[in-house]
């Protein structure tokens, strides 16, 4: 079955006024990419490009996830060409285009942000928390974690939010660590190494990865061996080029409890390093909290069956009826002031 995956992208170029859409070929004939600038709408003001994906399939399950992972393709060579932006806004619809037909199949995509509303909840009190966290730090490394640690509660891909957040804690982690030296261990049973020939242990200042461990074991002593497991293989299969959902059968979790995991650690980390006096000790402290940090859309399907007009062994998408809906959703509370 042949299918055309209807996007819009927001990229640093456009094509020049006038210009007939461009056409990029998979060379194995994977796929065909047609572009071409999208439709001014200023309800829409990220969509630049309107990029049409035609592939082959056997059917339309999964094909939401098929078609961004063949359009990802296509997109890694155009950024690599140009050393630009292109990244996917939306996927509008997938429909068949297998020729000869007149009867249409296909899923129409509404998406929004599972938080698409600003909560009314700053207040005085948490503005006079925050100046007394600036009286509160403890100097520039505070401030590098502190700014990896903003950088991760505003990205929206969680591959970076988990990079971030792994940034702020290992700062927060050689900030506080302890100054004794531990013993090597052996790399395959973790017990400490000896020297015959010195008749001692080796000891050494914790590592970076040591450091982590002896923070996590400080603000998250349950399961603190676990938890330090699971986020260092992540760490290692992000540092690699790899990504979270290639090592979830060796964890005990989600890559989503994963990253609001880490966050959690971080975030208590980083408090640790607060070290000169409160300008107002007898006063409470209000700080917001929320116990996931993910970002994440809420994407509603219609599936259709339609009667396209025109030459059913060249289909146009011009004649594919503009069937549009909404999606609305009441956004619940997530703040918890602790």
């Amino acid at each position: 079955m042949r299918c055309l995956a209807d996007f819009t992208l927001d990229s640093d170029l456009c094509l020049k006024d006038g210009t007939e859409p461009l056409k990029l070929t998979d060379p194995n004939n994977d796929f065909t990419l047609i572009l071409s600038n999208a439709e001014s709408n200023p309800e829409d003001i990220d969509s630049v490009l309107s990029v049409q994906l035609i592939f082959e399939v056997s059917s339309f399950e999964n094909i939401r996830e098929f078609a961004s992972d063949k359009l990802a393709k296509a997109l890694n060579a155009l950024t690599y060409a140009t050393n630009s932006k292109f990244s996917q806004v939306l996927l509008k619809r997938v429909i068949d285009w297998t020729p000869g037909i007149n009867e249409r199949n296909a899923i129409i995509y509404v998406e929004t942000p599972e938080l698409d509303r600003a909560e009314p909840a700053l207040d005085s009190d948490y503005i006079d928390a925050a100046r007394r966290l600036l009286f509160m730090q403890s100097g520039e490394k505070q401030q590098e974690a502190l700014r990896w640690y903003r950088l991760g509660i505003q990205a929206n891909n969680l591959e970076e939010q988990f990079s971030y957040f792994w940034f702020a804690l290992e700062i927060a982690a050689e900030y506080s660590k302890s100054t004794e030296k531990v013993p090597s261990k052996c790399p395959k049973c973790s017990q400490p190494l000896f020297c015959e020939g010195c008749g001692e242990h080796p000891l050494h200042r914790r590592y970076a990865g040591e450091a982590i461990q002896q923070i996590i074991a400080r603000v998250h002593q349950i399961n603190a061996d676990e938890v330090f497991k699971s986020l260092q293989t992540i760490r290692h299969t992000l540092m690699h080029g790899g990504r979270i959902n290639s090592v979830l059968d060796k964890l005990p979790c989600t890559g989503e409890q994963a990253v609001n995991k880490l966050a959690f650690v971080t975030w208590q980390a980083i408090g640790l390093m607060f070290t000169e006096a409160d300008p107002d000790p007898t006063k409470p402290m209000g700080l917001g909290y929320r116990d996931n940090l993910v970002k994440k859309n809420i994407v509603a399907e219609a599936n259709i069956t339609t009667v396209m007009p025109g030459d059913p062994n060249n289909p146009q998408l011009a004649d594919f009826p503009d069937i549009q809906f909404k999606v609305t959703h009441a956004p619940h509370d997530r703040i918890d002031d602790t």
